[in-house]
């Protein structure tokens, strides 16, 4: 008998590094990763992090496909992302 999907799935944490995040997005490529990220879908990486690899922060970028899929509250503002990158 196979497991149940959800037992299949990593846990994953606070913080994704980059092939971590494609891997969480849909084992997206990463030059539709960094499109999405230009086009503001969803939040670029956590600069104040002194590290050498980027990191994302999981929630952020829940919150930005809740967004766009309507499960969210709708929110006055651009993207997520137009957010986070205002914000810097």
């Amino acid at each position: 008998m196979s497991q149940p999907l959800s037992d299949k799935s990593p846990a994953w944490g606070r913080l994704l590094n980059t092939e971590q995040l494609r891997r969480y997005m849909g084992e997206v490529s990463e030059g539709q990763l960094q499109g999405w990220i230009k086009e503001g879908v969803i939040p670029p990486p956590i600069e104040k992090i002194p590290s050498r690899k980027k990191y994302w922060d999981r929630l952020a970028v829940d919150e930005s496909i809740d967004q766009l899929s309507g499960k969210a509250n709708h929110r006055k503002g651009g993207s997520i992302g137009e957010k986070y990158n205002d914000a810097r």
